[in-house]
């Protein structure tokens, strides 16, 4: 179902990108006119977001599952947000311990879970003093632990709880609710689990907790 509104909402959404491209090329100096031709655009793009969640969290998750080393998995996340970090003024960074364990994963799945909770966390340190986002690797009795925290506003109490839902956001209408709910799925379907630690005005902190490569293939060998 999702995938059908997918399509017919693209198919309603393609003339409306092309007038607004020939509407751009006019030049119209009106501030009617430029207002909307910077509304449009905007609003177009997250449409396309959402459509873009939304396929995201319907599709199954085939998992191509090889050995993956984390850290370059994690430099490699922090490096696509190195250009937009220094713009904004917010200070990554990256602990590791040495010889962190492999994980058997999709390269591609997890990248995204990192991906988004690195892009949530440069969001909520915007405005505030010394914005700073930190990633911390570590391991702990057969499990890779991955902390991403900020020092952001942090999540209300009441709305812990909720976090992970499918289309609840706390940012208003910036978001399509799919994100968190998206990488609990993808946790999960590696054999983790995603957890939330925050408190108003003390940032928060997202720990992602995964199998690591070792135990996997122990569990697998005892099962058999």
């Amino acid at each position: 179902m999702i995938a059908a509104i997918n399509h017919e909402l693209n198919n309603l959404m393609q003339p409306v990108r092309y007038q607004v491209s020939k509407l751009v090329d006019l030049e119209i100096d009106h501030p009617v006119f430029q207002r909307a031709q910077a509304l449009i655009p905007e609003r177009l793009a997250a449409m396309e977001r959402m459509l873009q969640g939304l396929r995201d969290y319907a599709r199954p998750l085939e998992l191509r599952a090889r050995p993956l080393e984390p850290r370059p998995l994690l430099e490699s996340v922090l490096r696509d947000f190195e250009a937009e970090a220094a713009r904004d003024g917010v200070a990554l960074s990256l602990a590791a311990v040495p010889n962190l364990p492999e994980v058997q994963g999709d390269g591609t799945w997890l990248r995204q879970v990192f991906h988004n909770l690195v892009r949530n966390a440069i969001e909520a340190s915007w405005g505030r003093p010394g914005p700073e986002v930190r990633l911390r690797a570590d391991a702990q009795d057969g499990e890779l632990i991955v902390e991403v925290s900020d020092n952001g506003a942090g999540v209300a109490p009441e709305l812990r709880e909720r976090i992970f839902e499918p289309f609840f956001s706390t940012k208003e209408d910036a978001g399509t609710g799919l994100g968190l709910p998206l990488c609990r799925k993808i946790v999960e379907r590696h054999g983790g689990r995603i957890e939330l630690e925050s408190a108003p005005g003390a940032g928060a902190r997202f720990i992602v907790r995964l199998p690591a490569a070792a135990r996997r293939d122990a569990a697998a060998t005892a099962a058999t």
